[in-house]
């Protein structure tokens, strides 16, 4: 029988968590419908609450899985407060001035987050559209320690780029 058929394709030592919730962007769809393939964006991932009583560290935050005709690239963690607020829906990689981008990186850092407070820090995926895009993203996986146990905990983040032409603006 195989295993991750039963849910079980955690890497050993690492438990399902529970103490995490992504709020908002974890209950709304955000799209897109005007990808163009080659294009960068920048999604974000849900900004992570801890709703137990005990402190928790954030370790790390992915997409998975990421549909057919979109890449990604690699992830940032930025601070709400320092990139402008939290992003909802999708940027152009370099929009805004490229504010995402100068945002201090916290990706690789642990990431505290006290009892029944949501973080400042937040995950944001950078994809690349490489062709037809078929399916959503809809998975966001954390992985986060408590005490001295590591937990892996999935929240949805139900977000679609679609291929599309910008209407031209009225003159």
């Amino acid at each position: 029988m195989a295993t991750a058929a039963l849910g079980y394709d955690r890497p050993p030592g690492e438990a399902q968590g529970t103490a995490l919730d992504g709020g908002m962007h974890s209950q709304g769809e955000a799209d897109y419908p005007y990808a163009q393939p080659g294009d960068e964006y920048w999604v974000a991932l849900p900004a992570p609450a801890n709703t137990s009583g005990t402190p928790l560290t954030v370790l790390d935050a992915t997409i998975a899985p990421a549909p057919k005709g979109v890449r990604i690239l690699g992830y940032r963690a930025v601070s709400a407060e320092y990139a402008g607020g939290y992003l909802l829906g999708f940027a152009h990689v370099g929009a805004e001035g490229g504010v995402l981008e100068r945002a201090h990186d916290y990706a690789g850092d642990p990431i505290p987050v006290e009892p029944h407070q949501r973080s400042d820090v937040y995950y944001l995926a950078r994809l690349r559209v490489t062709g037809p895009i078929h399916g959503k993203l809809t998975t966001c996986r954390f992985r986060y320690r408590q005490g001295s146990n590591v937990y892996r905990q999935d929240l949805s983040c139900l977000n679609e780029l679609k291929i599309g032409t910008e209407p031209e603006s009225a003159s």
